[in-house]
């Protein structure tokens, strides 16, 4: 399992609900 990419797919997420927002 690679929590990295959990972590980012987080990240990005958020980031793109904001910029959508």
């Amino acid at each position: 399992m690679n929590i990295n990419v959990l972590r980012l797919d987080h990240r990005i997420g958020r980031d793109t609900r904001i910029t959508t927002h």
